[in-house]
């Protein structure tokens, strides 16, 4: 086979459903059954519930519900939810088996309290700190979990990790560098707060200027990618960009300015943005929220071309079409797809779906935007309609493990490392990507008569 986030919204149906228990400490408890005859309700624990991104996400999740046949309880995680430990104990409440939490104040608090209460776990489009992993920029020892053997019920995690987000901010980097752009403002985002998610994707537009430029460093740093770490924790730790720290003899950083002041009512914060997108320059590069930055930007962004990370709305589209965004990173509607389905086959089997005695953490890449034209495939499949890339058809190959016909994306079965190389894949839609390879496997396994998993 081939290798390759004051309010909470309910959706849920009143259901008898079970609260499954610890049944052992050596690792994933195996039920006496196994055999997906359970209810399912999922507590899924969001940053947000009203941006594009949000609602396509919540519209994934209620089509896979209603065709498998389980049911979900949302929580946003705000300043009146931001306590972790009652969020969950509130799902348990509410009937849920199972959490997914796409945001996290304290990932071991959540795991622990579902451990206690006897709920499977998946942390989706992100990674919990506790994880062992060579891409943390500064490893709290503290927190570190080596050894899941107390923790039956935690599934794992996916989404970008740090390297991830780098290679997201490389990606839109080279997309930029390709245009011939040599002259750069930059939205530093929350980088200004001194978090890393937006220091990181600044980090990798810095590794693709290196790539053609050697002498490009920040902070006195060599901004190659084995220094990546260095560099996003020396823009972290400056807030945002100090304009004296970079320096390259092929490419410029004009200005810069991050935060997200324009949001509430700061005047200075709307003029400062303003002049993100006047200041001379050939490229706006923001590390998130640009369709935020153009929109407050208003007139002052007519004739400017930006570098994005966001989503895949129609708001983006049209950015497109006026050759404002002229690449796009973005978190498509079914990029909770590759957790949701671990935590789904954990209920059906009862079971925590692990490789080699180890939660599955998956390194997931953001969907690479690069036209108008990307939309109208975009809206085709990632929709109900369309049946999205991690549709219920290739949910169900993964939970029953079903042998499927020969067919163009080289897997023949779906197993769990094979599940880990689909979900890993370059997230394109060209031949050989994510597109091509999850439509291949949703047709084979619609070919071959296969019934989609529905729960009691």
């Amino acid at each position: 086979m081939k290798s390759k986030k004051g309010t909470f919204f309910l959706t849920a149906v009143c259901a008898a459903l079970v609260i499954l228990t610890v049944t052992g400490c050596g690792g994933p408890a195996a039920s006496s059954s196994g055999n997906g005859n359970v209810s399912l309700k999922i507590g899924v624990l969001r940053s947000e519930a009203t941006s594009d991104e949000a609602v396509g996400r919540e519209n994934y999740l209620e089509h896979l519900g209603k065709l498998m046949n389980f049911t979900c309880v949302y929580l946003t995680n705000d300043d009146d939810h931001a306590d972790d430990v009652e969020n969950i104990k509130y799902f348990a409440k509410q009937g849920c088996n199972a959490i997914l939490a796409m945001t996290a104040n304290d990932p071991r608090a959540i795991l622990e309290t579902c451990e206690q209460l006897g709920l499977y776990l998946a942390f989706s489009a992100h990674h919990p700190d506790f994880e062992d992993t060579d891409y943390s920029v500064t490893k709290d020892l503290s927190k570190i979990i080596n050894d899941y053997s107390k923790y039956p019920h935690y599934v794992g995690s996916s989404g970008p990790s740090n390297y991830g987000e780098v290679l997201a901010g490389y990606q839109m980097g080279t997309a930029a560098l390709k245009k011939g752009y040599k002259k750069f403002t930059i939205f530093s985002g929350s980088a200004a707060y001194g978090t890393a998610m937006h220091a990181l994707r600044i980090a990798g537009l810095f590794i693709a200027m290196h790539e053609d430029d050697p002498s490009v460093s920040y902070a006195g740093i060599e901004c190659s990618w084995d220094n990546w770490k260095r560099v996003t924790l020396a823009i972290t730790q400056d807030f945002g960009i100090n304009l004296k720290g970079f320096k390259s003899q092929i490419y410029q950083i004009v200005y810069s300015m991050g935060g997200y002041g324009f949001y509430m009512g700061d005047s200075q914060a709307v003029v400062d943005l303003i002049r993100l997108s006047i200041e001379p320059s050939d490229c706006v590069f923001c590390s998130g929220s640009t369709d935020a930055v153009v929109g407050f930007a208003g007139p002052a962004s007519a004739g400017r071309h930006y570098v994005g990370n966001d989503s895949i709305s129609d708001t983006f589209k049209q950015m497109f079409l006026s050759d404002t965004l002229v690449f796009d990173i973005a978190k498509y509607n079914s990029f909770n797809g590759t957790t949701l389905a671990l935590l789904l086959k954990a209920v059906y089997d009862d079971k925590a779906p692990w490789i080699n005695g180890q939660p599955m953490s998956i390194e997931q890449q953001c969907l690479q935007v690069t036209g108008p034209d990307n939309y109208d495939i975009l809206n085709s499949i990632e929709s109900p309609d369309g049946g999205y890339f991690f549709s219920a058809e290739l949910v169900s190959a993964l939970i029953k493990g079903t042998t499927l016909s020969s067919n163009s994306s080289g897997y023949t079965r779906i197993g769990l490392q094979e599940w880990k190389e689909i979900c890993e894949s370059s997230a394109t839609l060209d031949k050989g990507d994510l597109y091509d390879v999850t439509g291949a496997l949703t047709k084979a396994y619609k070919a071959g008569n296969n019934t989609i998993v529905r729960f009691k």
